[in-house]
């Protein structure tokens, strides 16, 4: 059995949202993580051309009870990663016309781009009071399936 070897660089960081709303000091001295509501969007495109794979991520933090309605946006990141895959283009499914990568190497991908995403938002969130609430980690096997066509 032979196995897949890559060769692979992170070469663009972007930052493309950032925004922290500070609550009130009635909702600090009140607050209940309970309430608090992790929001993840994930999507990736690929540039075969340049062996690029790119992994947009969104998270926000909303704050309060969902059924009511009355959710106050805290926090809201939207950042992209741009990897350099050798060979990219030897993956391209002739049927689909889309990259095909297996999932470990989706999984290794989106795992340093969160990671990534995670210290950004901490240096960014740094003095506010969202910064007390890390963003959790992620099972990134539920966010991919096994193999996965990409754009």
């Amino acid at each position: 059995m032979t196995e897949d070897k890559f060769v692979i660089g992170l070469t663009d960081v972007k930052t493309e949202a950032f925004t922290i709303n500070e609550p009130s000091d009635d909702i600090i001295n009140s607050f209940d993580v309970g309430f608090l509501n992790v929001g993840v969007d994930v999507y990736f495109n690929t540039d075969a051309d340049n062996n690029k794979v790119t992994i947009h991520l969104a998270f926000s933090y909303d704050y309060g009870d969902d059924a009511s309605g009355d959710l106050l946006r805290l926090f809201h990141y939207k950042g992209s990663f741009a990897f350099e895959l050798d060979d990219l283009k030897s993956l391209i499914s002739p049927e689909t016309k889309n990259v095909r990568l297996p999932g470990n190497v989706l999984e290794r991908l989106l795992d340093l781009s969160i990671s990534t995403a995670r210290g950004i938002i901490i240096a960014k969130s740094t003095g506010s009071f969202i910064n007390k609430y890390y963003l959790p980690v992620f099972d990134v096997t539920r966010l991919l399936k096994d193999d996965m066509d990409i754009e």
